[in-house]
C-alpha cells in the first residue's frame, strides 16, 4: 500500500498468497481489498486493520476479480472459462456461469447499477451477463426455533406455510415478507408435511403425533382434527385439486384417504409399501395417487377404484426421500439417499431419465414449475439446483444456499421464486428467473 500524496509505502502484505497474484479490487467504501492468485484462492484484506479477514477457496485460477458497487458480491473471472459470483459477507459461492466463454476469462467488471457483469476472454469475445438475481430476495432468519421440515405456498401466491420440528406452523405473507400468524403447538410432535387447498382457504398438516389437522387460513382457527389418523407418524399429506380428499402416508406403511367435507376415512391402503412411506402426491386430474418409500419403490394407485396399477420396483438404489408429479400429469420425479434424481413416465410406466449424482448428498426435496419445465431440488449438501426437464441439463446451481442441510423446497405458483427451508431454522426466497446472457460482442480482439 502506498500513500498517493506522499508516495510512501504504508503497508506490505507479505506472502499474501502462495503464488503470483493475478488481480486486485477495492470495495467502493475503501474498506477492503480483494485479491486473486495462481494459488487458486481469493482473499479479502481489511485496509484499516491491515489484516486478512477472509479466504475463499476456488477450484481454478481466478484471473480477474471485481466487486459490485453495493459491496455485496465478488465477481470472479476464471481460468476454467466460467464467471462466478460470491457473497461478500458469507464468502459462499452463489452462482456460476459455467462455460461463460470458450477461453480463459481475463477480465470482469460490473455496471454501476449492480445489474450487469461484463466479461472479456481469450476467446476474443466480450459478454454482458445479468447479475444473478437468485441471491436472497428475502431471508426469514430464525423463522422457527428448530429445523423447518415442511413448506407449502398457497395457490393464490400470497402465503407461505411452514411446519417445523418445534411443533409449530407459521404463516408468512409473501408480499410484505412478514410473519402474520403462528400456530403455537399446532401438533404434539414434529410437523412433517403441510398442504394448502386449491382455493387457498385451508391448511392441512400431518405430524409425528399420528394426527392430521385442518386450519382455516382466513380465520386462523383449527377446524378439524383427525386423531390417530395412522398407527405411526404421518410423513406426508396431499389434497386433491377439487379439495374433496386428503391423502396421507405414514411410517406404518399405509396410505389413507379422508373426505374433507364429511371428515371421515374413506379408504385405507394397508401395507401399501414394505417400509416407511415418505411422500404421497396426487395428479392434478385426481386420477392417481403416487407414493414413494424407504423400500426404494414408487407406486401408482388409481384413486377412483382404489386399485394399485403399477409399481416401480427398486426405483432407486436407496430409500426414496422426495417426490413430485409434474403439473401436466406426465411424469414422476423422485430423489433419493443415493444422491440421484430420476424421472418416470406415468403412462408408459418406465424410467425416462436419470440425473446421476444430481447432488453430493441426499436429495431431500423436489418441486416442479407450473409449466412442468424445471425441476428444483434441495439437498443435504446445502445447495439448491435447477434442472431443465426438456433438455435434461442442470441449468442453475445455488452453492451454499444455506449454511446447513436443506430439508424442503417449494416454487411459487407463478414460477417466479424458489423458497427453501433448512436445519438452520431459516427460509430463503430466491428469484428463479434466471441469470441469462443479455448481449454478446463477438470477435472484439484478445483482451489483456
Amino acid at each position: 500500500m502506498f500513500d498517493f500524496e506522499t508516495r510512501q509505502e504504508v503497508h506490505h502484505f507479505e506472502n499474501a498468497h502462495q503464488n503470483s497474484i493475478t488481480s486486485l479490487a477495492i470495495t467502493s467504501d475503501n474498506r477492503f481489498l480483494v485479491s486473486g492468485s495462481y494459488d487458486c484462492s481469493i482473499k479479502v484484506f481489511d485496509l484499516s486493520a491491515k489484516q486478512q479477514v477472509h479466504h475463499l477457496e476456488n477450484q481454478s485460477i481466478p484471473k480477474s476479480v471485481a466487486i459490485t458497487p453495493d459491496n455485496k458480491f465478488i465477481i470472479v473471472g476464471d481460468w476454467d472459462q466460467s464467471v462466478k459470483v460470491f457473497d461478500f459477507n458469507t464468502n459462499q459461492e452463489l452462482y456460476q456461469f459455467k462455460d461463460a466463454h470458450r477461453g480463459i476469462v481475463h477480465s470482469v467488471a460490473v455496471t454501476s447499477d449492480n445489474r450487469y457483469i461484463i466479461s472479456g476472454s481469450a476467446d476474443k469475445s466480450i459478454k454482458v451477463l445479468a447479475l444473478p438475481i437468485k441471491q436472497d430476495v428475502h431471508h426469514f432468519q430464525n423463522a422457527h426455533e428448530d429445523s423447518i421440515i415442511s413448506m407449502a405456498v398457497s395457490p393464490d401466491n400470497r402465503f407461505l406455510i411452514s411446519g417445523s420440528m418445534d411443533k409449530t406452523i407459521k404463516i408468512f405473507d409473501l408480499h410484505n415478507k412478514k410473519e402474520i400468524h403462528h400456530f403455537q403447538d399446532a401438533h404434539q410432535g414434529a410437523i412433517h408435511s403441510v398442504a394448502v387447498t386449491s382455493d387457498s382457504k385451508f391448511i392441512i398438516s400431518g405430524s409425528e403425533d399420528k394426527s392430521i389437522k385442518v386450519f382455516d387460513l382466513q380465520t386462523k382457527q383449527q377446524i378439524h382434527h383427525f386423531r390417530d389418523a395412522h398407527q405411526g407418524m404421518i410423513k406426508s399429506v396431499a389434497v386433491t385439486s377439487d379439495d374433496k380428499f386428503i391423502i396421507s402416508g405414514s411410517d406404518d406403511k399405509s396410505i389413507k384417504v379422508f373426505d374433507l367435507q364429511t371428515e371421515k376415512e374413506v379408504h385405507h391402503f394397508q401395507n401399501a409399501h414394505q417400509d416407511t412411506i415418505n411422500l404421497v402426491a396426487v395428479t392434478s386430474d385426481n386420477s392417481f395417487i403416487i407414493s414413494c418409500s424407504a423400500d426404494k419403490s414408487i407406486k401408482v394407485f388409481h384413486l377412483p377404484t382404489k386399485q394399485e396399477i403399477h409399481r416401480f420396483h427398486n426405483a432407486h438404489q436407496n430409500g426414496i426421500t422426495s417426490m413430485v408429479v409434474t403439473p401436466d400429469n406426465r411424469f414422476i420425479v423422485s430423489g433419493s439417499y443415493d444422491n440421484s434424481i430420476k424421472v418416470f413416465d406415468i403412462q408408459a410406466k418406465n424410467e425416462v431419465y436419470h440425473f446421476q449424482n444430481a447432488h453430493k448428498k441426499c436429495v431431500t426435496s423436489l418441486a416442479v414449475t407450473s409449466n412442468s419445465r424445471f425441476i428444483i431440488s434441495g439437498s443435504w449438501d446445502q445447495s439448491i439446483k435447477v434442472f431443465d426437464l426438456h433438455t435434461k441439463q442442470e441449468v442453475h446451481h445455488l452453492h451454499g444456499a444455506h449454511p446447513r442441510l436443506i430439508n424442503t423446497v417449494a416454487v411459487t405458483p407463478d414460477d417466479r421464486f424458489i423458497i427453501s427451508g433448512s436445519v438452520d431454522k431459516s427460509m430463503k426466497m430466491f428469484d428463479l428467473h434466471t441469470t441469462q446472457e443479455v448481449h454478446h460482442f463477438q470477435k472484439i480482439g484478445f483482451l489483456h
